[in-house]
């Protein structure tokens, strides 16, 4: 009788471990649910009803969204340190460029200057805009640094429209 007592005490006492892992299990995935960063999953980029372009330019190239009607046109570049090409770096770099933003379609809008970041969004009266891409090429066959003269560069710029 007192081995079948341990035995009913031994099953309770992994019943009740099974209780508490699968509680815990549980909880952990609930909050995880939770914490996820919701505001970009409720809104598709291409849904109906919201304009996407992706546009190239060059300086003081307009560059005109098809779809969005808003243009842009790089001015100059404000930062550049991005790694050159064919060395290991730590980090990637960022480019930051002054940009001017208008519209093609009908309205009275002011063109505006607007500072914007590599793979970082701006909200401007036109719509948002993301610089999602920058080549850089010198004359010489080398990535742009100080001392160099920016007209002997070439930069291609690629930018998200949405509205």
């Amino acid at each position: 009788m007192v081995h079948i007592k341990k035995y009913i005490v031994a099953i309770a006492v992994l019943i009740g471990i099974l209780v508490v892992c699968t509680g815990i299990y549980l909880s952990i995935n609930y909050k995880e649910m939770n914490n996820k960063d919701s505001s970009r999953e409720n809104i598709p980029l291409k849904s109906p009803g919201i304009r996407f372009d992706t546009v190239q330019s060059k300086f003081g190239s307009p560059a005109i969204g098809q779809n969005t009607g808003i243009i842009i046109t790089p001015l100059k570049i404000i930062e550049d340190n991005t790694c050159p090409e064919g060395i290991s770096c730590v980090t990637a770099g960022t480019v930051v460029i002054l940009v001017k933003i208008s519209s093609s379609k009908d309205g009275n809008f002011t063109p505006e200057e607007h500072q914007i970041e590599l793979a970082k969004k701006i909200r401007t009266q036109f719509g948002e805009v993301t610089l999602t891409h920058v080549d850089s090429i010198s004359a010489i066959g080398r990535p742009y640094k100080d001392g160099m003269y920016p007209s002997l560069i070439t930069y291609n710029f690629t930018f998200d429209l949405q509205q």
